[in-house]
């Protein structure tokens, strides 16, 4: 038998356009090997009021129509796609029925998003079909689309679909941006952390040594493969290396000169505090009040608004971060030299000519870790302990994010500009005309097929040059263009 993807040829698309899931099961796929996978696409797009196209019809005495000089209201639709659904994902009463009863009573697992975004960590019933999510944007409207809401609709797809269909596994494919990007409290950033112990630093979360390679550097060391190493000094730790024995055991506790100082609190501290003492103000309505009225709020909930500290003499290492220089020696990368704090910078030593030394970097070092370079972002965290894989495309290549969604906001968004002015003039009708070019009846599957072909075009291509034994072969390299 010879086997052959469907986006091989368009007969195979018109012949299986009819299919439930695009086509068939492969010969080759058996019950054992898990659940088959499902390919979701996402991406966020900006629709404005007043986008036309440069070239416009002018009527038979060659006047033209006036453009006004802003570019309008705006609407951010946020959409799931893929090439068995289609754009988005319709939900029948009943549906809608059934995933409301399973949901009831949950909580969402990014509390402080739900907490940040609604108020309260509690999910309420779906209304509609959460695969788009249009949101007007600014100031005088819902604010702007943040990572808070980003999760909170993944949540409500992760639902619906666990629920319709249980026999599958699901990954989302997302593009590179900040709002997906966001790490965890406790993620491995090197940017994070000091060069040494204390301050205000980053405590990542403990990383295995899975390997020596990537982990583990040429110099003596204290880990091992299959250890866990712990961020934190601990009690039975010697202490930095650095430092002579005696000092170290003199520096081990924080030791204070018995005076008193008065900390005035932040008002991100004020604003954590009220909030944990009322719910019910959510911490988007805090952020838009004045510090006065903050201050206010807080005395009136009984909060102090200052703390009374002692003054610290000599900070202790016991319980502190460790900082970039214990971490890499722990690991082998640092060659304990007499000056070896002078040796080792954040940012590495330059020589006479302005260039960074090899090797004397603790943030380059630090960075190239494989434990943090592969560190998972939160939304990978979150949408992870609900049993979905989140996929980031390379930067700067939108070809290949969201199962070729990029083509869909193209297309959508050629309709949207060859509308005459008259049909953009209201709000009213703005809206009505962005819900007819993001329709499935517009984005309609046959065509959101041919847009996930051309995107996987794109990513067997990247594949095929990337591929060591093609790139010793003589054959000559296919364009982009010809895949």
């Amino acid at each position: 038998m010879v086997k052959f993807h469907v986006d091989c040829c368009q007969a195979f698309q018109d012949l299986v356009k009819d299919t439930k899931f695009g086509g068939n099961k492969s010969v080759r796929y058996e019950n054992e090997q898990g659940k088959m996978i499902l390919m979701i696409g996402h991406d966020e797009c900006i629709f404005k009021q007043y986008h036309f196209t440069n070239k416009s019809w002018v009527g038979d005495d060659k006047s033209r129509p006036i453009i006004p000089k802003d570019e309008g209201a705006g609407i951010m639709v946020s959409a799931f796609q893929c090439r068995e659904f289609g754009f988005g994902h319709p939900l029948s009463v009943d549906d809608l029925k059934n995933i409301n009863e399973k949901r009831r009573g949950e909580k969402y697992l990014d509390e402080a998003a739900a907490m940040t975004k609604q108020g309260k960590a509690d999910k309420d019933e779906l209304t509609e079909s959460p695969f788009v999510v249009k949101f007007e944007y600014g100031a005088n409207n819902k604010g702007y689309w943040t990572y808070d809401h980003f999760v909170l609709q993944c949540e409500d797809v992760s639902d619906c679909l666990h629920i319709l269909y249980p026999d599958l596994e699901f990954h989302f494919c997302v593009d590179h941006s900040c709002g997906h990007d966001r790490q965890r409290e406790d993620g491995l950033d090197a940017s994070k952390l000091n060069k040494s112990f204390g301050g205000k630093q980053r405590i990542p979360h403990n990383s295995k040594i899975l390997s020596e390679e990537g982990f583990l550097g040429p110099f003596a060391r204290r880990l091992r493969v299959n250890d866990i190493q712990c961020f934190v000094f601990k009690s039975e730790d010697d202490g930095p290396f650095w430092m002579p024995g005696v000092k170290r055991e003199q520096q081990r506790k924080t030791t204070y000169t018995g005076e008193s100082i008065i900390k005035n609190l932040s008002i991100k501290q004020l604003m954590i505090a009220i909030n944990s003492k009322m719910p019910s103000f959510a911490m988007k309505d805090l952020k838009n009040k004045t510090k006065e009225d903050i201050e206010k709020l807080a005395s009136g909930l009984g909060i102090a608004l200052s703390v009374t500290e002692q003054k610290i003499a000599t900070v202790g290492w016991e319980g502190k971060a460790k900082g970039l220089l214990q971490i890499l020696w722990e690991r082998g990368h640092i060659y304990t030299t007499k000056n070896v704090n002078k040796h080792y910078t954040i940012d590495g030593r330059k020589d006479l000519f302005g260039n960074i030394i090899p090797g004397t970097s603790l943030r380059e070092m630090m960075e190239n870790a494989s434990d943090f370079l592969n560190e998972v972002t939160l939304l990978q965290e979150v949408m992870g302990r609900v049993g979905i894989t989140v996929h980031r495309s390379p930067k700067c290549h939108a070809e290949l994010a969201g199962e070729g969604i990029e083509y869909s906001w193209g297309c959508a968004k050629n309709a949207y500009r060859n509308l005459p002015i008259c049909e953009k003039r209201t709000k009213d009708k703005f809206r009505a005309n962005v819900r007819k070019v993001i329709s499935r009846e517009h984005l309609n599957k046959t065509r959101i097929r041919k847009f996930a072909r051309r995107g996987r075009g794109y990513l067997c291509a990247y594949h095929r040059m990337c591929d060591d034994d093609y790139q010793g072969s003589d054959c000559e390299i296919i364009s982009v263009q010809q895949i």
